[in-house]
């Protein structure tokens, strides 16, 4: 993996090897292939070489522009480390806090740093909770909040009307889509994932 990640430009690392191995390890944890021991060992080291890359690559003094986080109970968080690492890539300014984090966590450290877009991932059936899936529905005024994984629909009927209701557009199938959540979205539009 360190090897693929020197060589390889970060979209291509993500697309044409993390991806792909992360859905054959979630292939693999379905069918019960694999121990617990061995699908936390090959998250660990994707985790360190991605969180190395995003050290590498970000710009040093950026200004974050991005806040990165899941909330409190969503542990799973390499899809979002992914999404990370190719905004750095982008030259976007990345805050990188992590999984597991409570929502007014979250909201604190874009409001502090001046970070006007959060993006949070979900994707564990459940393992957020419900109040705090809510409180970052609810984000204060000038926050765009961006969501992605397989349970995005559920912070998106949290936020009713706010859905923006338009996903991001990718040439990758695998792609996660990113449905931004605004103050100013109309409620004529739904969302749906």
């Amino acid at each position: 993996m360190n090897r693929h990640a020197a060589i390889l430009p970060p979209r291509e690392l993500v697309f044409s090897v993390v991806l792909p191995l992360l859905r054959d390890l979630g292939d693999r944890w379905e069918r019960q292939a694999l121990r617990p021991g061995q699908e936390h060992l090959v998250s660990a080291i994707v985790r360190s070489v991605l969180g190395s890359l995003l050290r590498t690559i970000a710009s040093p003094g950026a200004t974050p522009t991005m806040v990165f986080a899941t909330p409190t109970g969503e542990r799973h968080e390499l899809g979002l480390l992914c999404a990370a690492v190719l905004a750095a890539s982008a030259r976007v300014g990345v805050l990188y806090l992590g999984a597991d984090l409570p929502a007014d966590d979250i909201v604190h450290a874009a409001t502090t740093t001046g970070a006007p877009i959060v993006m949070v991932s979900l994707t564990t059936p459940g393992a957020a909770a419900r109040s705090e899936v809510k409180g970052l529905a609810r984000l204060p005024a000038g926050l765009e909040l961006w969501v992605g994984g397989p349970e995005a629909h559920v912070l998106l009927t949290a936020a009713g009307s706010r859905a923006a209701g338009r996903g991001a557009r990718s040439d990758r199938p695998d792609a996660v889509t990113v449905w931004p959540l605004t103050a100013s979205a109309t409620p004529s539009r739904e969302a749906s994932s």
